[in-house]
């Protein structure tokens, strides 16, 4: 399917990343948790269990501990690519609610610099890393970081400065024309609209012609 939004998890390639991170957390002895589960029911009773093995013992340090380290003996692509698996576990992490000590907050903030981002559409060979959208959301999510707070990232959150209903009691507003964009303000809006103008579109304004949307 490829792509289908912006922002983190929103796309094949993410999602993908998951069982990867799943497989190296069994390579380096650590429980088994769906990891999925908990990015779309952050906070069910559901997946209490899986929030509560990362959280026991240390298990959420232990896997970006696990995945630092196998960034730092790797090179060329498959380095590039555990730098935003570790991304991915952490904000996995933040999902559950989990301890995260500073010293890998830090990490991945550097990490989030280094890791390939493009802000609007991007050839399916090429779609690697982040999107601007994922990559805000992701920044603030970590600034808004509370251990045992539970963080929504299905939740809509600002294109611009990438903060949800978490952060600013309110949640964002919806682009009135394509429906697939949020916003906090006026201002946000303006700011991201100099990219947002090139896929911004009524989805029912055919011009006479089906609608598709591939890999946005």
């Amino acid at each position: 399917m490829g792509r289908w939004g912006h922002r983190l998890f929103e796309g094949d390639q993410d999602l993908d990343c998951i069982s990867d991170i799943e497989m190296e957390m069994k390579k380096a002895g650590l429980p088994k948790v769906e990891l999925e589960a908990i990015l779309y029911k952050p906070t069910s009773d559901e997946h209490k269990k899986d929030r509560d093995t990362l959280a026991a013992d240390d298990v959420g340090n232990a896997i970006v501990a696990h995945l630092r380290s196998r960034t730092e003996a790797e090179t060329g692509y498959l380095k590039s690519h555990l730098k935003y698996n570790t991304i991915l576990a952490v904000a996995l992490l933040l999902c559950a609610g989990s301890n995260i000590d500073q010293q890998h907050i830090e990490h991945v903030k550097v990490l989030t610099s280094e890791v390939d981002c493009k802000e609007c559409f991007a050839f399916p060979m090429l779609d690697l890393g982040f999107r601007g959208p994922g990559k805000r959301q992701f920044l603030a999510a970590l600034n808004a970081y509370q251990p045992g707070v539970c963080r929504n990232l299905g939740a809509p959150s600002c294109f611009t400065c990438g903060k949800n209903k978490q952060d600013t009691d309110k949640a964002p507003s919806e682009c009135a024309k394509c429906k697939a964009a949020w916003y906090c303000n006026k201002d946000c809006q303006r700011a991201h609209w100099k990219y947002h103008k090139k896929t911004c579109r009524d989805p029912k304004d055919t011009q006479g012609r089906p609608y598709a949307m591939i890999n946005v």
